[in-house]
């Protein structure tokens, strides 16, 4: 790749130039021009390389200045890029033959870009052609494709611009050219050296691109009064040398400014909401400067042989010194051609902009080639000349920082101050020397009554309780002696209400001398009745609105005592609603104290005017009857209470119905205090809970006993998987036809360290009301799956896994993510793993189990039905639910006999499973005849203790893996 530049002065010299440098036998040359002259002299041009160079692609356009050996302000820049591989494409499309520019982007990219295509170059007429859209659809039909170039330069006192095309020239439009080849690198950067001058401004008057006012003024005359009349009408417009800064965030960005206007208004490029901070923008010398070091560091280890430089004109009219110097520097270590435009085109992230007051820079390479660092440090040397530009930059910026923290410090000391002033809860109040008031602020209104303009002007002792004018007076001569004052005084409301208030007059000094009075009025009324309101929130639960804990044993010990001395009974209620986490759970808490307002609602309802109903926590309350003399009013009332607990709950569209458990205690036959009476409560209610829920039970002495013994089995379970107590045994499952294991089922053993073996039966229920099952079922599931990717590994390839899964741990959320994880975790393969559920758990919520079975089915897992027979039974979910295997229940092979009942039931379920092609497993086989009359029904495979009972990992190396079924 090699660049070669010049003038453009007569056809002759041209055509003397080409030739020296051979560009006519070249198949890859890309011409871009770049001019400030008139439209015939350009179009002499385009007929004259369109002859002599007949393969080149052209682009150009009209522009401020370009990039030659120096920068060139007049006349016509010719740069020709001779590529060795690279494809060039050159289009254009322009106004009117296509008026929608998004369309436009689309088509350029239609026609340009290929498969290997790095970059695209483009030219825009920005006053006559939206190029933003143009960019929004390359962004969007290619991403990857860089995008270079700028807009052209409207020229002269009529403002022509135009642009430059293989084709010819176009007056609106755009022209593009793609570089395209698998040998090609490209990289694209951008920089800008703006900086904000002086204090911030704020947007106070805006309509969509056109600004207004800034602090409530016109914009004209800020920059007037900043820059000075002359310079002020030397600004053009869209290419202002001291563009407007828009703060975004932490951010501060140049915004391009397109056109003054004689009411005082600009329009600027992009739109700027009402209330953003602004400032007025001047190049940072330093920053310009620091833009040679800035191209070396984004181009230092990347191949490139030359640049493509589009920069913004403003840089130059502010700057030119610097930018010159900046040229040199970067054209002696890489070629480099390119021009200043009216706003840059530039992608990052995949993302397509217009950037304003920026150096954008394309580098190409078609071969490694990169800068050497030694002569980089070699170019770097600034004249002093630019360095006093320097300090006077730096001059600028520091004393711009200056303005920014000193008008930050006092926007923060007014907001302070409005904050206290406006937002207080309290009266705040001025008076001057004569006591008229000077300030007020709004809450005078909310509290009194009187809105500012009724107050302010008026003397403050208007608005006194007569009783304290004489003392008020006293109070505001001392704070005007310098003395601050706290008093009390009653101040007249609108409506003629005396208001008690707590006074604080505080000295205001100017100048060390006493000018007037600052003054807070709290209001003690409202006091009163806040500590009123604590004291409420103290007694009462905030969502029910019933009474807590603390009341309850409040009236509980008065009703002892009262009990004491009559020798009556009185009766405490533990109620605790079932399943309610689950609630929670899956609604979320905010319908879950939607449905505890429902409940306590209605329990209210059932409770008489002697006896109490307080919350005690989350889903559980407490009933006291203090005269319980009769013992079958208070189980009636406690089946009351179940009844209005099971009345419907809607909430969006559906009903739902919950159930309570109870349990009761009495004084004196179950204790004879407070704090024993709710405990012998408590677990009388872990009774009910524990025989089947939405039950009432009466405390007896036996129950310390059992609750005790089961949660001591609570508390070891918890700590069962860390002593490694927990283990995983394996009953083989068996193919009929071939006699074959084909797989295990797993099936958790505890081997509880005094007790000995704790059957599932007594563990399972425990660890699923305990939430304990989440953790224990994945232990399950990891352990199964790492044994059987061992057993793989050993040799039986063809071994699958059979895995037991809870309600609990199936409903999860995050189930089949676990079930993920745990294959990527042992390396398992999907179709070696079976998820076996119950009927009940997957019609407990159909839609919820069916996206879970079919996401598990998508993962190559197979879904087996256990224990079929004993639940719903509902033939219709063998239709819906895509299920692979389904495991009789062993309750119909127990007694199995060909002729009888039980018979009969099997053999209808084999074949209703052939008939939806589904595999029918019998469990719980043990005796040869049990075996050979499920072969003759077809069914299809077997387990139990007639083949294997339920071994350790390790018996399976010597359990016989083929057996003859007869």
């Amino acid at each position: 790749m090699k660049t070669y530049t010049t003038m453009y002065r007569n056809k002759k010299q041209i055509i003397e130039f080409i030739e020296k440098n051979e560009l006519t036998s070249q198949n890859h040359l890309l011409i871009q021009v770049f001019t400030k002259e008139g439209k015939v002299r350009m179009s002499r041009l385009h007929s004259l390389l369109s002859i002599i160079l007949p393969k080149s692609v052209i682009i150009g356009a009209t522009i401020e200045a370009s990039f030659n050996r120096e920068i060139k302000q007049s006349g016509t820049v010719l740069s020709f890029t001779v590529f060795e591989q690279t494809r060039i494409k050159g289009t254009s499309v322009s106004l009117p033959n296509h008026k929608n520019p998004y369309d436009c982007g689309l088509e350029i990219g239609r026609r340009l870009v290929e498969k290997d295509t790095k970059a695209i170059i483009l030219f825009g007429s920005s006053h006559t052609f939206d190029s933003r859209s143009v960019l929004d659809a390359l962004e969007v039909q290619c991403p990857q494709v860089l995008i270079a170039g700028g807009n052209a330069v409207p020229l002269g006192p009529e403002q022509q611009e135009f642009l430059i095309s293989g084709e010819g020239l176009i007056d609106a439009g755009m022209v593009a050219v793609s570089l395209s080849g698998e040998e090609l690198s490209a990289s694209l950067h951008a920089c800008t050296e703006w900086s904000t001058a002086g204090r911030p401004f704020i947007v106070t008057e805006v309509n969509d691109r056109r600004i207004l006012t800034l602090d409530h003024k016109p914009v004209s005359e800020i920059y007037e009064k900043y820059l000075g009349k002359k310079m002020l009408e030397h600004i053009e417009s869209a290419d202002s040398s001291f563009p407007l800064m828009v703060k975004q965030g932490h951010v501060t960005k140049p915004v391009m400014i397109k056109a003054f206007h004689e009411d005082g208004s600009i329009t600027v490029i992009n739109p700027i909401e009402i209330g953003t901070t602004v400032y007025i923008g001047c190049g940072d010398a330093s920053i310009f400067l620091n833009t040679f070091n800035f191209i070396f560091d984004r181009l230092k280890g990347v191949t490139v042989e030359g640049l493509f430089m589009y920069s913004c004109l403003s840089r130059l009219r502010f700057f030119k010194k610097g930018i010159e110097h900046e040229m040199n520097t970067i054209k002696n270590l890489i070629p480099t051609t390119g021009a200043f435009t009216a706003g840059e085109f530039y992608q990052e992230d995949g993302k397509n902009e217009v950037l304003s007051y920026a150096l954008t820079f394309l580098a190409l390479a078609e071969s490694e080639s990169y800068i050497d660092e030694e002569d980089f440090k070699r170019a770097t040397n600034a004249s002093s000349e630019i360095k006093e530009i320097l300090a006077l930059s730096q001059l600028i910026k520091a004393s711009t920082e200056d303005l920014e923290e000193l008008h930050l410090s006092l926007k923060e000391s007014e907001q302070r101050y409005k904050s206290l002033f406006e937002h207080n809860p309290d009266i705040v109040y001025s008076v001057d020397r004569k006591g008229t008031i000077t300030s007020v602020n709004s809450t005078t209104e909310k509290i009194l009554g009187f809105t500012t303009d009724e107050v302010i002007g008026r003397n403050a002792v208007e608005f006194m309780n007569e009783e304290d004018l004489n003392r008020v007076r006293d109070y505001f001569h001392l704070a005007m002696n310098n003395q601050p004052q706290h008093f009390t005084a009653v101040i007249k409301h609108k409506n003629g209400q005396n208001v008690l208030f707590e006074v604080a007059n505080m000295p205001i000094i100017v100048n060390d001398e006493v000018v007037g009075i600052y003054g807070v009025a709290k209001n003690r009324t409202d006091q009163i009745l806040a500590e009123e309101k604590i004291s409420q929130l103290a007694y009462h639960d905030s969502l029910t609105g019933l009474p807590n804990r603390l009341f309850f044993h409040e009236r509980l010990k008065h009703a002892i005592d009262v009990a004491r001395h009559t020798s009556g009974l009185v009766a405490v209620m533990v109620v605790d609603l079932d399943e309610f986490k689950l609630i929670n759970d899956s609604l979320g808490h905010q319908a879950g104290d939607r449905i505890l307002k429902h409940v306590a609602k209605n329990m209210n309802g059932m409770i008489s005017d002697d006896q109490f109903l307080a919350r005690f926590a989350a889903d559980e309350f407490l009933v006291l009857v203090p005269h319980a003399d009769d013992l079958e009013s208070v189980t009636a009332l406690a089946h009351n209470l179940l009844s209005v607990i099971k009345k419907p709950v809607f909430l969006k569209g559906k009903e739902y119905v919950l159930s309570g458990s109870i349990g009761i205690s009495l004084y004196p036959n179950d204790a004879i205090d407070d704090e024993k009476l709710l405990k012998h409560a408590n677990l009388a209610m872990h009774r009910a809970k524990l025989i089947g829920r939405n039950s009432v039970q009466l405390f007896t002495d036996d129950m310390n006993d059992k609750i005790n013994e089961r949660l001591e089995l609570e508390n070891h379970l918890r700590k069962a998987s860390q002593l490694d107590e927990l283990e995983v045994y394996y009953q083989p499952q068996i193919c009929m036809k071939t006699g074959e294991v084909f797989a295990f089922e797993a099936l958790i053993r505890w081997k509880h360290t005094k007790r000995g073996m704790i059957p599932p039966n007594i563990f399972i229920p425990i660890a699923e009301e305990t939430g304990l099952i989440n953790e224990i079922g994945y232990w399950v599931l990891e352990e199964a799956c790492s044994q059987t990717r061992k057993w793989h590994e050993s040799g039986m390839e063809d071994i699958s896994i059979c895995v037991n899964v809870s309600g609990k741990q199936f409903q999860r959320v995050n189930f089949i993510d676990e079930v993920k994880t745990c294959l990527q975790n042992t390396g398992l393969q999907p179709s070696n793993l079976h998820i076996e559920l119950t009927e009940s758990i997957m019609l407990e919520d159909v839609e919820h189990s069916l996206w879970i079975i079919n996401q598990l089915r998508a993962l190559g897992v197979k879904i087996s039905v256990d224990d079929f027979g004993t639940g719903y039974s509902s033939l219709s979910y063998l239709r819906d639910f895509p299920i692979d295997i389904l495991k009789i229940d062993q309750s119909f092979i127990r007694n199995l006999e060909e002729y009888n009942s039980d018979a009969a039931i099997v053999r209808a379920i084999i074949t209703m499973c052939e008939g939806l092609n589904v595999t029918v497993l019998a469990e719980g086989v043990e005796t040869k005849e049990q075996l050979t009359t499920l072969k003759k029904f077809g069914c299809n495979q077997i387990q139990g203790y007639y083949i294997s009972r339920p071994v350790e990992a390790e018996a399976i190396k010597n359990l016989n893996r083929k057996y003859s079924i007869v």
